[in-house]
């Protein structure tokens, strides 16, 4: 989709309308092939002297920028490369949209920042995404459990909360359970390795991580090394989509997935699964709702 081209950098941008953009920008939305995504955390700087950087959830990139008329090129940087990869986006009165394949909307400081709903309009939420796995978070979001054997039901949908914080030796985890106060009972437990801060990466040893279907049951599924690739799960946008395949000890079986978003972040309501709580939810982490 991207084609490589010279490395010739774009000139300093020298018109007035050039030096208006100048600035800080925060992205506020995300699509792509219609789709909305949401924001994390991205972000872009254009500078006076035609260079600058922007963050698109994985490193920051440098680039030189030039307006042309209601368009801006890039050049954005290869590392280890003396070749530069070119975009573009359009300016639409205060807000830039970059096209990279993935439509990404910025506002000068965020002052636009919303998220879209269901119904075409938009909410504002609390907080923004953090842009990578972080500790400590909170955690908030949906399990559902489908083709379950060996349990009074078929079929399970929790609202859920997550958290990803330290023990007291120090070692990361991430646990999911039933209740906010992290209280009543849990469902996932495993810890977790930091190194990629954009992947949910367990590291299980020996009767340290657990599932849980249904904590009235006494069925349950002790995790084993040989379950770390397939609970793996991508950070995007602010988001976590864990799958697994529940084999209890005692014979039980059920789909697993767990859907969570980070505390007080926007939701895509057309795309999320969402929790059975989630209009409650929205009332308190949404403005305008």
């Amino acid at each position: 989709m991207f084609e490589k081209v010279g490395n010739q950098a774009s000139t300093k941008p020298s018109s007035s309308n050039a030096d208006a953009l100048v600035g800080r920008y925060e992205c506020f939305d995300a699509k792509m092939q219609g789709n909305p995504f949401g924001a994390s955390g991205e972000w872009l700087e254009l500078h006076a002297d035609g260079k600058g950087k922007w963050y698109l959830g994985a490193i920051v990139d440098d680039f030189t920028w030039k307006l042309e008329d209601d368009k801006i090129n890039f050049d954005v940087t290869v590392d280890g490369s003396t070749s530069t990869l070119q975009y573009s986006a359009i300016v639409d009165n205060d807000e830039i949209i970059l096209d990279t394949g993935m439509l990404y909307y910025f506002s000068k400081n965020g002052d636009t920042a919303k998220n879209p709903t269901t119904d075409g309009g938009s909410v504002v939420w609390k907080n923004q995404p953090l842009g990578q796995i972080t500790i400590p978070s909170l955690w908030y979001g949906v399990a559902i459990f489908t083709d379950a054997e060996g349990f009074d039901q078929s079929e399970y949908e929790y609202d859920v909360w997550g958290i990803i914080e330290k023990d007291e030796t120090g070692k990361p985890y991430f646990e999911v359970w039933l209740d906010e106060d992290f209280s009543s009972s849990f469902l996932l437990s495993t810890y977790i390795d930091i190194q990629d801060s954009q992947w949910y990466t367990p590291t299980i040893g020996e009767d340290d991580a657990w599932l849980i279907i249904d904590p009235k049951s006494a069925d349950y599924q002790v995790l084993s090394s040989d379950d770390e690739w397939g609970l793996m799960a991508q950070y995007h946008n602010g988001s976590l989509d864990i799958y697994h395949t529940f084999f209890g000890k005692d014979g039980g079986y059920a789909d697993t997935r767990f859907f969570l978003r980070e505390e007080g972040t926007g939701w895509n309501e057309s795309v999320d699964p969402l929790p059975p709580s989630y209009q409650a939810y929205k009332q308190i982490y949404a403005i305008g709702n």
